[in-house]
């Protein structure tokens, strides 16, 4: 994509992989002297969204309710109901023609896209949780890694640093706070499910280093531009929970979040977008990425107005209060 420094633009980007461009040489894109005057905001489809704008609503409210700084915040998908379309297959096995391991595990790093250094993890897993994978969360149940991980910790984490550095909302950087830990998983019926759900991720990920493999794969999946049927996805959907923890000892308080879309992967990205960049366009000094300026910019800095615009247009985003 080509950005010219004499005209505003404003860009809206489905997937993360725009990044992998820009870093090379902007580390931190905000600082870039040709994105100044330049709105880029990317990865809002259904991959990211839920897990930037769960964290965002999830740590807003739990401020609301105490004065604790967040301790952690997860987000989970829960379930899912859709099938990946050719194109989306290409773009995962094609990635690992495109990109360096080394590229892909540097970008993958919590403080990658973040602004601010990012404060180490206080959660220590158990020897057991090392070795399976599988941890099991109070509110939101036996979970393990998500393969969506490698994108939206550094997402969130960017939108933590943004709204931290953003002299104009200092309410919402204290809310996110600057020891903000979040982790991305996925849900799993049971211990045994997990390990095994796990294993196969692992294995699989494995596999796909390998040329010879993704070659094989490229020929044996759905092909670009093909994909489910309208009848076969009309009663697809994607369910995200999330958990919000302040750190307050023993009576620590907790917001309980959810992120549910009951259409079709593809048709619940559009909406992202659309009511993304009508956010932008009509939201006006409302939307907090438009007083930030220009710059790469996340989901979660379109703000409220972005919350209650996809509501609107039939996406539950919903927060509740809990105690421990």
């Amino acid at each position: 994509m080509f950005l010219s420094a004499s005209t505003q633009h404003r860009s809206i980007l489905s997937r993360a992989l725009f990044y992998f461009w820009i870093s090379p040489s902007t580390p931190h894109a905000n600082h870039s002297s040709l994105l100044t005057i330049h709105q880029i905001i990317s990865q809002i489809g259904i991959e990211s969204v839920p897990s930037d704008i769960l964290a965002y609503v999830m740590v807003n409210r739990l401020h609301d309710k105490t004065p604790r700084p967040v301790k952690e915040v997860m987000v989970s998908l829960h379930s899912i109901k859709g099938a990946p379309s050719g194109g989306t297959l290409a773009t995962i096995i094609n990635l690992f023609d495109q990109y360096s391991i080394a590229q892909i595990q540097s970008a993958a790093q919590p403080g990658s896209m973040s602004p601010l250094a990012v404060a180490k993890s206080k959660y220590t897993p158990s020897i057991f949780s090392r070795m399976s994978g599988v941890r099991f969360v109070p509110d939101l149940g036996t979970v393990i890694p998500s393969i969506q991980a490698a994108t939206d910790v550094p997402l969130v984490h960017r939108s933590c640093g943004l709204y931290r550095t953003s002299g104009d909302h200092k309410d919402v950087g204290e809310a996110y706070g600057p020891a903000f830990d979040f982790h991305c998983y996925m849900h799993a019926r049971n211990t045994f499910v997990g390990v095994l759900t796990h294993l196969a991720f692992s294995i699989g990920g494995l596999f796909l280093l390998l040329p010879p493999v993704r070659w094989l794969m490229a020929k044996m999946v759905t092909q670009p531009g093909m994909g489910a049927s309208v009848e076969n996805s009309r009663h697809d959907f994607q369910e995200y929970r999330g958990l919000a923890i302040s750190d307050s000892g023993d009576q620590a308080a907790k917001t309980f979040g959810r992120f549910r879309s009951d259409n079709n992967p593809y048709m619940t990205t559009a909406i992202l977008m659309v009511e993304g960049a009508m956010s932008l366009l009509d939201g006006g000094n409302d939307v907090p990425a438009i007083k930030m300026g220009g710059g790469y910019l996340t989901p979660a800095t379109l703000g409220q107005t972005y919350v209650e615009r996809l509501c609107a247009a039939g996406i539950t985003v919903e927060t509740k209060t809990l105690l421990s």
